[in-house]
């Protein structure tokens, strides 16, 4: 009796175990949404460029990440917009729901932010 119950708790905790891996293989294979923003300046001739990638979240589908990258498109360009009042000389150019990249005003520098859908596995940090 003592051994059924051994052999029980090995095939319950191998199951288990299963259970667990195939559960982090599908996490790993969601797509996640990522905004690149970057900072582009030109300083005694040279360009200067600094990127920092922000996690937005994580979609089952690609049609679902899309989506949430289209959503969150319209509320930075909004956020960029809503800037026009404090610099009038504000620049704006966007690529659908993609990318939107400001200059604000003279300055000689660029803001940039470049939303990515990519696969749960991909850290582009």
């Amino acid at each position: 009796m003592a051994k059924m119950n051994e052999k029980m708790k090995r095939v319950l905790l191998a199951i288990f175990f299963c259970l667990l891996m195939s559960g982090t293989a599908r996490a790993q294979a969601d797509l996640v949404l990522w905004e690149q923003v970057q900072v582009m300046e030109v300083k005694n001739g040279a360009l200067s460029e600094n990127s920092q990638w922000k996690l937005l979240g994580a979609s089952l589908t690609y049609e679902r990440c899309t989506e949430a990258e289209r959503q969150v498109f319209e509320v930075r360009k909004n956020d960029y917009a809503a800037l026009k009042d404090s610099f009038p000389q504000m620049q704006m150019w966007t690529a659908p729901d993609k990318s939107i990249t400001v200059r604000l005003g003279l300055e000689r520098s660029l803001i940039s932010s470049v939303f990515h859908c990519l696969p749960g596995t991909t850290d582009p940090r």
